[in-house]
Order: structure tokens, then C-alpha cells, then sequence
């Protein structure tokens, strides 16, 4: 042991109580001393337990004391009390302290000026940049090129002695971060009491907060290297928000990113998104990041438009869970313009995406790739009529009738054009076909429209129930104009479903009344009609049955008729009738037409 010693500090690294025994015995530099009493200064810095004790019997403090806040080297990596640090993670050429500290350790008069300020084991980890007992900013104090200098904390720390009450007055005061807050309790506790970072080594947790946390302040462009030490404390702050919460507040933090980049105007690209955080998690190939590298590329594939083959973090994509509007015009052949207008016009996109560039609309896969895929396939009008074999006539009369429909309805601003299924149109000609026998002879639907003077679709309604019973195919032809029926059979229909009563127009013919009365009369449910279909025409058709006409003009009467029936101007009826408190029935207000029931017309003025 030396004559001369000084005492050990709670929390002192061993480096900074060597250079103060350097010298507390007369010499400038901690290498020079180390040479005089044969110490291995290098495996003091390294944490080594032979040139620990060796140190420890040089100054009579105890071995376990001295090695509780060695800092360690093994393999490049630097360890602070079993918690690994990373490479290049301590101070070495640069003194950063407190200056509070500083300033209370000239206060000690117990020894001699030149020992008195300390170097503190904390002050040496990169990620910690405030003095928890002071809160204020750890200021570099010294600094030296010179590795003969390295660690040598009171030779550094001397001649800035003088200055250290401008530096003082210079800090910023401030709490220390979350971030730091928790690397103090993972030195000092051994745990952050936090699941998810306490699972990874601890310098794995400051380099993410404080990449993650420089793009989420900064921006994209900015990584941690291009940072002041005032900007990484405020970094490490944002990052640790995100990183504490695990999963959901990584994925928060991306969330934010992509919404910030997507008001840009740059080219897209995943790197864009995240920037400088992107960048390091590509490039490292430390797997200890592997975790985090697992979230960013389940989230990239959650919610950014990549697909198989693509590579995300040097892994390949096998699954797309999302589409922009120009990946999915790539893989179902529509162009991203009208597919835009689609997905608006049905609600699935919203009306302001319709401004926004195709790389920025964004969609689940789920929610766009049926309907694309049906769009895809869909068959235009003159397509579908080539494909049934049908042609330009028999095609538009099958659409009009709305027994083949489209799957998209065109004439809109979405859609110009109609789309057909191929499966819709498979579907009917199946069910055209399902009555065929073989054997059977006669002519096609159009051919037997013609011979029995009705509605081609007349017979298709008839194919499509099931009710015609003599029908072939003609295995020289395909599609609808392959279907044979017999004329004799479609007549026997015609005659069986001939409406038994009186269409509107005969209605308004007979009864002499305009067809708004006639319409007027059936809507507001006083005229009784039966819906039957139009054996020429094949459409449904609405129909008065000479009964319920008969029986409503024995009930009622219209002005005009009154007045014809008695041969007088109904304007002199209407006074006389009005003259003894005959009022038009009220239940027809919604006709346009005077009605009265004609016992009351009787009743207030018999004929002679």
C-alpha cells in the first residue's frame, strides 16, 4: 500500500481513483504512474480482477468495492454491473459531468484540491446525460485526442476547474427521461420492471429508443449520429414512450410516421417511411434486434402495400395483406383511375381519397379483392353477348328483362359500361339448358317467338321455370341459340295464360277516363287489379277484371260521367248537388277526378 492514498467513492470507477492516486503522488499522467508501481492500466479500464486487486492493494480500499462499479470489457463489449452496454457505449476521451457534483466535491477539504473531483461510473454510460440528484444536463467538462489521457479524470478534469461555475450556470435544468430513468434502475436494480425491454440487453434498448425516438422528433432523415447530446436525451424520451408499451406502442410509433410521410409529396417506398430507423435495422447485423426487426415487418406487411417477393428487413414477403390502388390495378388488369371511382361509388373508399396519388390510397387486401377480381373478369355487354351466342337482340332483351345481371351496372359516373360474371352467365345458360333432351327436335327461341307471335323472353321465362317439357339441343351450335323448342308447346301457353281481363288502356278507353285517373284509382287502392304477364310482350302487366270494374261504377261515379248520364254542363250538376249537401266522396282526394256515390247523387236528385 502507498504512503499516500486517497479514499474510494460509492460509485467511482476504478480508472478515475487510479488517476487521482496518480496524482495525489506527484504525477501529471495516470500512465506514468501506472508504469512507476508496475499496474496494468489496461486491465484496470478493462475490469479486470487481477489489476483490480492489485489497484485495491495500492490504496487499501476493498477488492469488492472497487470492482462493484468497474466498468468491463470483454470481447469488445463494454459491462457496467453485468448489464452489457455494447461496443463504443462509454466515455472515454470525452469527461462528462455534473457540474453540481463537481462543484460539491471542491467542497471536501479532507484532501487536497487537485483529488477532490471524482469521476462517477454513471457519468461514463452514453445514454445517461442528466444528474438524477441534481436534475440538470451532464456538460462535457474535458476533453482529450490524446489516448494517453483516456480515463485519466483528474488530469482532464484540473484545468477546467476554473470554469466550471460559468458551466454551471449554463446547464439546462431538467428531469432526467424515461429512458434514463429506467437504464438507472436496470444498473442499479438489475430490472427496468418492464416485460418486453427487459428482455433485450440493455444497449439493444437505448440504441432503438434513441434511432426510433430521433425519426419520431426529428424526422426521417435524422439518425441518432447527427444528433446534439440535448436532442438524444429528448430522442431517448419519444423512443422509450413507443418501446415501453412493446408491441402496440412500436406499432403506434409507425402508425405516425406513415401518416406523417403521407402528407408529402415524395416517392414512396418503406425506407421513406421510417427513415434512418429503416436504415440501422437493415444494416445491423447484430440479431439481437431481431425482436424489433419482427414487429416493424409484421407491421410493414399489416399495413403497407408489399407482396410476395417482395423484401422487408432482409426478409421475404409471402403474404399481401394490403393494396394502394396502383398494386392492385397491377394484379387484376383494371386501370387505377376507374378502379378508384368503383371503390368510392360503393362506399369502400371514401369520397376524399379521389384526390389522392394511387401509391397513397391504401386498402386491405380483404376488402378490395373480391370485387376487384369480379371487375377483373367481368364481361362488358358485347363481350357477354359473344360468349351466350345470343346475339345483339336476344342479348339486350335478356339485360332488360333482368334475367342476366350485371355485376356492374354501367351509365354512371363509376362505370361506364355494363360488367358481366362469366359464372353469373354459365349459371343461366346451365338453367336454360336444365330441361334438354337428347333426340328432341325444334327451332330455336328466337325462330319460335316469330311462328307463335310472342316475346322471345315469353319462352325463356317458360325454359327457366321448368315449364316447357319438348326441348332439345342442337349439338351444332352453342350457348343460347343451342336450345330447341317446340312451337306447338309454347303455343299451348299462350293460350292458357291469356289475361282474362280489361288492360289499363281499355280501362281509360271504356270508362272514358285519363290514364293519371285510371293510375290514380288502382294506387290508391279503390279499382281492384290482378298482375298477370304479357304473352306477347313477356312482360308483367297490370290488369282490371271486368267485375271489379262493373261493380266499382255501380258504387261510383265521376262528375263528368254524372253529368253525361243526366245531359247536363257538370258545373250546374255540382252546384245543384252542393245546393243540397252533397259533397265528392272524400276517400278519392288523391285522384284527379271528382267522384261521388251515385246513391247519394239519387238520393238528392231522382230522375223523373
Amino acid at each position: 500500500m502507498l504512503k499516500i492514498v486517497v479514499p474510494l467513492n460509492v460509485g467511482e470507477t476504478p480508472a478515475s481513483l487510479c488517476s487521482r492516486l496518480a496524482q495525489a503522488n506527484g504525477r501529471e499522467r495516470m500512465l506514468d504512474f501506472a508504469l512507476d508501481v508496475g499496474l496494468d492500466l489496461a486491465g484496470v479500464v478493462a475490469g479486470q480482477p487481477e489489476p483490480l486487486d492489485r489497484l485495491a492493494d495500492l490504496c487499501g480500499c476493498c477488492p469488492d468495492m472497487l470492482r462493484e462499479w468497474a466498468p468491463m470489457t470483454v470481447d469488445g463489449a463494454a459491462y457496467l454491473r453485468g448489464e452489457q452496454l455494447g461496443r463504443r457505449k462509454l466515455r472515454r476521451n470525452r469527461v462528462f459531468a455534473c457540474t453540481a457534483c463537481l462543484l460539491c466535491d471542491l467542497e471536501n477539504d479532507d484532501i487536497d484540491r487537485e483529488v477532490r473531483p471524482w469521476g462517477r461510473a454513471l457519468w461514463q454510460v452514453r445514454s445517461l446525460r442528466t444528474c438524477r440528484i441534481h436534475h440538470q444536463e451532464l456538460r462535457q467538462v474535458a476533453h482529450t485526442t490524446e489516448t494517453g489521457f483516456h480515463h485519466d479524470v483528474a488530469a482532464l478534469v484540473g484545468p477546467a476547474i476554473a470554469d466550471l461555475p460559468a458551466l454551471h450556470e449554463a446547464s439546462e435544468r431538467r428531469r432526467p427521461s424515461r429512458l434514463e430513468d429506467y437504464v438507472h434502475a436496470r444498473l442499479t436494480a438489475g430490472s427496468g420492471r418492464n416485460g418486453f425491454l427487459d428482455g433485450l440487453p440493455l444497449y439493444a434498448v437505448t440504441r432503438t429508443c434513441e434511432t426510433l425516438g430521433a425519426v419520431i422528433e426529428y424526422g426521417p432523415e435524422k439518425s441518432a449520429e447527427d444528433l446534439t447530446e440535448h436532442d438524444l436525451w429528448m430522442a431517448g424520451e419519444r423512443g422509450f414512450k413507443a418501446m415501453s408499451k412493446g408491441e402496440p406502442g412500436i406499432r403506434s410509433a409507425l402508425d405516425r410516421l406513415q401518416c406523417a410521410f403521407q402528407i408529402t409529396s415524395g416517392d414512396w417506398g418503406i425506407a421513406k417511411f421510417y427513415g434512418r430507423f429503416h436504415d440501422w435495422l437493415a444494416r445491423d447485423e447484430d440479431h439481437v434486434y431481431d425482436p424489433i426487426r419482427d414487429i416493424v415487418f409484421r407491421h410493414t406487411v399489416d399495413t403497407l402495400p408489399v407482396g410476395p417477393g417482395e423484401v422487408v428487413l432482409n426478409r421475404e414477403v409471402t403474404e399481401r395483406r394490403m393494396h394502394s390502388m396502383h398494386s392492385a390495378s397491377r394484379e387484376y388488369g383494371l386501370h387505377p383511375k376507374r378502379l378508384r371511382k368503383i371503390l368510392i361509388a360503393e362506399g369502400i373508399l371514401s369520397p376524399e381519397d379521389a384526390g389522392r396519388h394511387y401509391e397513397r390510397i391504401l386498402i386491405p387486401v380483404d376488402r378490395v379483392a373480391k370485387r376487384a377480381a369480379e371487375l377483373s373478369d367481368a364481361m362488358s355487354l358485347t363481350r357477354a353477348q359473344s360468349y351466350l351466342n345470343s346475339g345483339e337482340v336476344q342479348t339486350r332483351l335478356l339485360f332488360e328483362a333482368g334475367i342476366i345481371r350485371p355485376i356492374v351496372l354501367g351509365g354512371t359516373l363509376a362505370h361506364s359500361s355494363h360488367g358481366f360474371l362469366k359464372d353469373d352467365l354459365d349459371a343461366f345458360l346451365s338453367k336454360l339448358r336444365s330441361s334438354c333432351r337428347p333426340g328432341v327436335r325444334g327451332v330455336t327461341i328466337p325462330q319460335a317467338a316469330r311462328r307463335a307471335k310472342c316475346a322471345s323472353m315469353f319462352i325463356v321465362a317458360l325454359l327457366l321455370e321448368g315449364r316447357l317439357k319438348k326441348v332439345g339441343l342442337d349439338d351444332k351450335e352453342h350457348g343460347y341459340l343451342a336450345v330447341l323448342v317446340d312451337v306447338a308447346e309454347v303455343i299451348s301457353f299462350l293460350e292458357r295464360e291469356n289475361p282474362v281481363g280489361l288492360s289499363l288502356q281499355m280501362v281509360e278507353k271504356r270508362m272514358r277516363w285519363s290514364f293519371a285517373v285510371v293510375t290514380g284509382l288502382i294506387d290508391g287502392g279503390h279499382l281492384p287489379f290482378a298482375e298477370v304477364r304479357n304473352p306477347v310482350t313477356g312482360q308483367r302487366q297490370r290488369i282490371v277484371r271486368e267485375t271489379d270494374l262493373k261493380a266499382f261504377d255501380n258504387t261510383f261515379v265521376s262528375l263528368h260521367s254524372a253529368a253525361s248520364e243526366r245531359g247536363t254542363h257538370f258545373r250546374k250538376l255540382k252546384a245543384d248537388l252542393a245546393a243540397r249537401g252533397v259533397m265528392p266522396d272524400p276517400a278519392f282526394v288523391g285522384v284527379p277526378a271528382t267522384f261521388f256515390r251515385r246513391s247519394g247523387i239519387e238520393e238528392a236528385l231522382p230522375r223523373s
